[in-house]
């Protein structure tokens, strides 16, 4: 009886640690759902100004979500992308995706290296898109401040 007890007391507290676990899943699910809406309607008006890239921080969206919203900035608004997420407290995630029109001028490998070096970061990928993390959180005012200088350059616009 006492085994049984005990076994029962197990299933319960895997049971809790399970619900714990889909339920922190899912607030990270509606996180990275409320960062891609936010991303592409910025996109949107970016691209209605005139821009031809945008330069967003999104906070605990990790790399897989990353992808995500860049695609959907791409594909809605036509405009480069460049997202950086601190995850966790002291890990950053950063995507950058290059329409094919401008990976030419703007490299998304070439874009994200440059970036990552602020963030002491290691990364690679495609001209289209390229993906990495760093783990320097205190130097992502200037990773943010670089990404934008250079889409600036290589593309114009704001």
């Amino acid at each position: 009886a006492a085994a049984r007890v005990a076994e029962a007391r197990a299933a319960a507290v895997t049971v809790e640690a399970e619900r714990g676990a889909a339920e922190t899943e899912a607030a990270e699910t509606e996180a990275a759902a409320k960062a891609v809406a936010v991303t592409v309607a910025e996109a949107r008006a970016a691209a209605d100004a005139g821009d031809k890239f945008v330069v967003v921080q999104v906070d605990d969206v990790d790399g897989k979500a990353l992808q995500t919203l860049a695609q959907k900035v791409v594909k809605e608004s036509g405009l480069a992308v460049f997202a950086l997420s601190v995850v966790d407290g002291d890990k950053i995630a950063c995507l950058a995706s290059v329409p094919k029109g401008d990976a030419d001028a703007l490299p998304a490998n070439s874009w994200l290296q440059t970036v990552l070096a602020e963030v002491n970061g290691r990364g690679g990928g495609r001209p289209a898109q390229a993906q990495g993390s760093g783990t320097d959180v205190a130097g992502l005012p200037k990773a943010l401040e670089v990404a934008r200088a250079m889409a600036t350059e290589a593309l114009g616009g704001r």
